[in-house]
């Protein structure tokens, strides 16, 4: 099969695959060259292949610096006119070991008395079994809550704003200290924003840049309200 789909795999497992290239002509067909979406890698192929015989083309991706829906091709150059090129194609998701959803970030919005609530699971995907040793964050704007939803695989993370905080938006950053020696700290981004009882929206409005020669020209058409 000239595609190799894989599974579902954990970020740095190495994903192995042998592509078989066949020569059904009837003179040596030689192979002039190759190229490789990174980080596939290619091991030593053979600069011509016999009639009628075949080789494995040994395909490795190491997905330490792979992340999300990988979609990688290996593209064969041969010195056969009908066909000069041949591609093999490598695809598959690759997870972290610890995983955020919906994202590695909180986003909440509320009002002066009421103030506001979000969260987040953190998804371990480790064959061990993670531990949330501590939660280190700015204590004037939130506090925070971890529940256990299954004992060593996943937690509910719940961000609740101080209803009488400061006010306006702020960025800040959780760490989630774990039990991970690979993942030893984790980083969560808290975006809140307290609103005041009574507030502007937008908080600033953009005219532009006006240039003062056409100010002076036509003050009438450039006034704004």
């Amino acid at each position: 099969a000239p595609s190799f789909e894989f599974p579902k795999v954990v970020q740095g497992q190495v994903i192995e695959h042998t592509f078989v290239l066949r020569n059904g002509g009837s003179a040596p067909l030689r192979i002039q060259g190759v190229t490789l979406t990174p980080p596939l890698t290619l091991s030593r192929v053979p600069a011509q292949i016999g009639p009628d015989e075949e080789v494995g083309l040994q395909v490795k991706l190491d997905t330490s610096k792979v992340l999300g829906f990988f979609n990688g091709e290996i593209e064969v150059q041969l010195n056969d006119p009908q066909q000069p090129t041949v591609t093999f194609s490598v695809a598959g998701s690759v997870i972290p070991l610890v995983e955020f959803s919906p994202m590695a970030a909180l986003f909440v919005a509320g009002t002066r008395g009421t103030g506001g609530q979000g969260s987040i699971e953190i998804i371990n995907h480790d064959r061990e079994p993670l531990r949330i040793l501590k939660l280190e964050h700015p204590a004037e704007r939130f506090a925070l809550k971890l529940d256990t939803l299954e004992d060593g695989s996943c937690y509910l993370l719940t961000l609740t704003m101080k209803p009488d905080g400061p006010g306006g938006k702020a960025a800040d950053t959780i760490l989630v200290h774990t039990s991970s020696p690979a993942r030893p700290v984790l980083k969560v981004s808290a975006n809140t924003n307290l609103r005041e009882r009574v507030y502007t929206f937008p908080d600033v409005v953009d005219l532009g840049s006006i240039r003062l020669a056409d100010l002076k020209a036509d003050r009438a058409r450039l006034a704004q309200t």
